[in-house]
């Protein structure tokens, strides 16, 4: 069965937190915001992050350098992607990315997650795509095989439950693939969520970043960070925390009223660490840090 947001508050007061402002170089004036952890290409650290005007959502995702820890700078010299809330992931030893690919089809909005992969991210090539309608698909290293979060929604899986398969080759991970993943069972039928970032813990277990999200009266949105472990052979999920809320940052701006509850992350410097730092998106307008105590220990 799962949990509800007020319930995982009410077990969630408790822990250490620290936070800092990222400050971005070269967006002229555009929100950076739902980033990704920073990781390592030709000896820098980078980071993915979503840029867009204040005033819109004609948003694009582009590769951001490390200056310092709290300062980064747009690199106009890398791709960029036409994609909302973007990720990245080693797999093997390539990079994979991904994010949310909108479109209107029949004058309704459409969206769907799309990947590229390739050994440097100077060069990536798109090889697959979700069904249409369904964000928050990750992927998870796991040695000799590769494993997939997935996302559905609508109908019996309400806002968006979280499902779980494994394949043995990223020429595996196609529509029907992902379609077949079986539901781990986070949420309540009100509520919804997805995985943002996951690392290969165990010969069984993987721990997980993600959110937890509703709405309350006036369509006010609500999202938190939360993390579990879960164990993919009896795809049952332990310690599903709230690391992150809303009240836990200074400073916070929001591009509208209705989104300055949301805390949308993106990935965690180090899992393995008593301190951990969660890089974050928040009120849809700004990224900040947050170092929490390992939730997973």
């Amino acid at each position: 069965m799962g949990r509800s947001v007020d319930s995982l508050l009410l077990e969630s007061n408790d822990y250490y937190k620290k936070t800092e402002k990222i400050s971005f170089i070269g967006t002229k004036g555009k929100d950076v915001y739902n980033i990704s952890a920073p990781f390592v290409f030709e000896d820098s650290l980078y980071i993915l992050g979503r840029l867009e005007p204040r005033e819109n959502t004609d948003a694009e995702s582009c590769f951001f350098k490390m200056i310092d820890e709290t300062t980064y700078e747009i690199c106009d010299y890398l791709p960029k992607y036409k994609l909302e809330d973007p990720f990245i992931t080693k797999i093997k030893d390539e990079y994979v990315l991904g994010g949310v690919e909108i479109s209107i089809v029949d004058e309704k909005k459409s969206w769907k997650t799309v990947f590229y992969r390739g050994k440097s991210i100077k060069r990536l090539e798109r090889f697959a795509e979700s069904p249409n309608g369904m964000k928050d698909v990750r992927l998870v290293d796991l040695d000799d095989k590769i494993g997939v979060f997935t996302r559905p929604q609508g109908g019996i899986y309400g806002g968006g439950e979280v499902g779980f398969i494994l394949i043995d080759d990223l020429k595996e991970l196609t529509v029907e693939k992902i379609n077949s993943a079986k539901i781990i069972g986070l949420f309540t039928e009100i509520e919804w969520g997805g995985v943002n970032e996951a690392k290969k813990f165990s010969e069984s277990e993987i721990l997980a970043i993600g959110h937890i999200a509703k709405y309350s009266k006036g369509k006010i949105k609500h999202y938190y960070a939360i993390s579990f472990i879960f164990d993919y052979k009896s795809n049952e999920y332990s310690k599903l925390k709230i690391i992150a809320k809303s009240d836990d940052f200074d400073d916070i701006e929001a591009k509208r009223e209705d989104l300055k509850d949301v805390v949308f992350p993106g990935g965690v410097s180090d899992y393995f660490t008593k301190k951990i730092k969660l890089f974050v998106g928040i009120g849809d307008a700004q990224a900040q840090i947050i170092e929490i105590d390992n939730p997973f220990i």
